[in-house]
């Protein structure tokens, strides 16, 4: 049986590699969108309201009913809003 403390520390290293995970992905997919944006010759504003376009479509997609479910979605929100400033903040300061 495990103590709290090796509880404790294995779900902090789960969390760890968690978050570890995804700050892999947002900096793949930031890179993937900075690139086609590229690619395109897509004007920073434009690529910053397609990601935004993507936030809104998430508040009008079927909901499951789970508890926490509209917190959930605002931090999907949030996190997506987050994600299109800095692409649009990526592309103008490559295209100076």
């Amino acid at each position: 049986m495990s103590s709290p403390d090796q509880t404790i520390s294995l779900l902090a290293g789960a969390i760890m590699k968690l978050q570890a995970q995804v700050q892999a992905q947002d900096s793949l997919l930031r890179a993937f969108f900075t690139e086609r944006a590229v690619q395109r010759d897509t004007f920073p504003q434009e690529a910053e309201e397609e990601i935004l376009g993507i936030a809104e479509a998430v508040t009008q997609g079927p909901r499951v009913g789970f508890d926490g479910e509209d917190r959930h979605l605002a931090d999907v929100q949030a996190a997506l809003r987050t994600f299109a400033k800095a692409l649009r903040t990526e592309l103008e300061e490559r295209r100076s």
